[in-house]
């Protein structure tokens, strides 16, 4: 499959006036369509939902050249040209932030994607984690989440479907304001809910290939158990500096982390704390290289889940 990448910018800018009537109904016989196949998608039984695999071929004339891409069907994929950070010298650090958003669903129960953009824009991150991200959802006003946010922050994304039912989806997404590149997705094995890993490669202003891995493992152990060997396998495939981070809903004393915390340094949080509401702390940011970096929290009503963060040098 073909992607053909579309930053939030050039999106924004295709449109404007001296649009025809005729045009506008064109276009409002669109949007009741895409209306009717969500609501369709909507209803259906999870039994008629499919996740086939695919390969995409996206072409970026940020990365200056066409790569495979191991995808999901629905991917989505933007590109958006690289923008300098006031102030940057010889070896600027690389800010992340994992943050589980609900699908923008706040404390008060209220669907607010701005509330999710403010809290992003306050944290000042070049690379962001998502998970719990809707597209074309009824509960969340048919918003495509991940390129609305993307848009509204001027960065670029990657969107991953865990789950399809019609045109809805719901999934982990990347963030960036450097460009993606190698993009790769892999299915993780379960049995109460769809689950994925989703990768990319990026260059630092200084030069430097890293790769971005999330995630949000399953929420039954069972699932956790499968789920943590297919993504040690995955980072262990990755042959640059790696990050790794999301939501895996144990805290990093389950037994079922100890490889992983083996395998990559843990980016401690500043002052242990829950990183969700009445839980533990289980959004953790892993890296492949030491780094004496601590992480911290940021108070939210925009979620459940509190946004993770942590400034690390690449090396």
């Amino acid at each position: 499959m073909d992607v053909q990448p579309v930053s939030g910018m050039e999106a924004a800018s295709r449109s404007g006036s001296g649009k025809t009537g005729f045009e506008y109904r064109i276009a409002g016989s669109l949007v009741l369509l895409l209306c009717t196949a969500a609501a369709a998608g909507f209803w259906l039984s999870p039994l008629q939902s499919r996740y086939f695999p695919v390969t995409a071929t996206v072409s970026s004339p940020a990365v200056g050249a066409s790569q495979s891409e191991s995808a999901l069907s629905g991917a989505a994929v933007s590109r958006a040209p690289l923008q300098a950070l006031p102030g940057e010298n010889a070896n600027p650090p690389l800010r992340l932030m994992t943050f589980n958003i609900r699908h923008a669903k706040g404390l008060d129960g209220q669907i607010r994607l701005s509330a999710i953009s403010s809290q992003i824009e306050r944290g000042g991150a070049d690379v962001v984690a998502l998970q719990e991200v809707d597209r074309y959802q009824w509960r969340s006003g048919l918003q495509d989440q991940a390129a609305a946010l993307a848009r509204q922050l001027g960065m670029q994304y990657i969107f991953a479907p865990a789950m399809k039912q019609g045109l809805s989806q719901y999934g982990i997404a990347l963030l960036s304001r450097y460009p993606l590149s190698r993009v790769r997705i892999d299915r993780l094995p379960g049995g109460l809910e769809p689950r994925v890993a989703l990768a990319a490669q990026t260059v630092t202003a200084r030069g430097e290939a890293v790769t971005i891995i999330t995630t949000h493992l399953g929420v039954p152990r069972a699932d956790r158990t499968q789920q943590m060997p297919e993504l040690l396998r995955f980072v262990r495939s990755v042959q640059t500096p790696v990050v790794v981070m999301g939501d895996f809903n144990m805290k990093e004393s389950d037994p079922l982390m100890r490889e992983l915390s083996l395998l990559l340094h843990k980016v401690p949080l500043a002052r242990p704390q829950a990183t969700v509401l009445h839980g533990g702390e289980i959004d953790h940011l892993f890296a492949g290289f030491e780094d004496k970096a601590s992480a911290w929290t940021e108070a939210t009503a925009a979620s459940d889940h509190r946004p993770v963060l942590a400034t690390v040098f690449i090396h």
